[in-house]
């Protein structure tokens, strides 16, 4: 299901040739991918959400999400972000609970799970901050980063996620 909203969405930007506008959003969609890479590698140990797939290596199914999935709806957010700040609140707010919707409906057909004192609010809070530090990053990248980092280090504590090493495995590693 996923997958064919994004290619709806994808023939859509082809015939509106917006795609081609990916050289402008490529350090939004870059920071995407890193700190989305970031949650494995600090949380590999003590995941809070996480997906579930019978017919794809776990693997696979996370790198299609980072190098993929949250890129594109997070282009797919900026292409069109508003230029007033009323509409652009209105916009944000409209993408949050799209956003959450489709993560209530993967969740409820046992594509995610969550874990460890997650939940779909605290998802809501991500969209929130994923959207807002996407677009503003390139604007504002020191300040960005630091907040970012400033982020993980509260998710860290508020759910106590045991770190002796920071690792690059934790990608990789599935859950038992």
């Amino acid at each position: 299901m996923r997958n064919a909203a994004i290619a709806l969405l994808f023939s859509s930007l082809l015939q509106n040739q917006k795609l081609f506008k990916f050289r402008k959003y490529f350090l939004n969609l870059l920071y995407v991918i890193v700190f989305n890479f970031v949650y494995y590698c600090f949380f590999h140990k003590h995941l809070l959400w996480d997906f579930k797939s019978k017919c794809f290596n776990m693997k696979l199914v996370r790198c299609f999400h980072v190098f993929f999935v949250t890129p594109m709806l997070n282009y797919f957010f900026i292409l069109n972000f508003p230029r007033t700040l009323v509409k652009r609140i209105i916009y944000t707010v409209k993408w949050i609970i799209l956003s959450v919707i489709a993560e209530l409906t993967f969740k409820k057909c046992g594509c995610i799970f969550f874990s460890n004192g997650w939940h779909i609010g605290w998802s809501a809070y991500i969209y929130l901050k994923m959207y807002l530090y996407t677009y503003f990053f390139p604007k504002r990248p020191i300040l960005i980063s630091v907040l970012s980092i400033l982020n993980v280090y509260f998710f860290l504590i508020k759910f106590n996620v045991p770190i002796k090493k920071f690792s690059f495995k934790g990608f990789f590693c599935i859950p038992k």
